[in-house]
């Protein structure tokens, strides 16, 4: 039966609290079947160390030169340190993701004046000078 608008809602109706949606637990699974885990690639992100995605960490790839047998030379991406390039903005992007799971959020802060107003209020006093003038 539907409860109508208005009414309180039922004990117990809804998603329990910390459950996984179904969407989520099959990327969960579907990420484990590859044998692939986030948290650690974002914190090889942040230390910059990922293995090169164009020599997979070898630091050399193949190349065929014309008629020539194939050979490898250093890796173009890399220059050889088998490590990817990583720009500052990406690494403290990952920091940031990681950041959010070891501490907790902070609230904003609102600041105002007791009339509600955001403007800052001044209040000038005069102090007459101790002798007289």
């Amino acid at each position: 039966m539907p409860f109508k608008k208005g009414d309180p809602r039922p004990a117990g109706s809804g998603m329990p609290k910390g459950r996984v949606t179904a969407a989520k637990q099959t990327v969960r699974d579907r990420l484990e079947q590859l044998g692939c885990d986030l948290v650690e690639y974002l914190s090889l992100t942040v230390v910059n160390k990922v293995p090169c995605g164009v020599c997979r960490g070898t630091g050399k790839t193949k190349f065929q030169s014309g008629a020539e047998q194939p050979g490898e030379r250093t890796c173009q991406s890399c220059w050889g340190s088998k490590l990817e390039r990583l720009k500052p903005s990406e690494r403290a992007d990952a920091a940031g993701l990681l950041m959010k799971y070891c501490y907790p959020a902070m609230q904003a802060i609102e600041v105002s004046n007791p009339d509600g107003t955001l403007r800052p209020s001044w209040e000038v006093v005069i102090l007459e000078a101790k002798d007289g003038k």
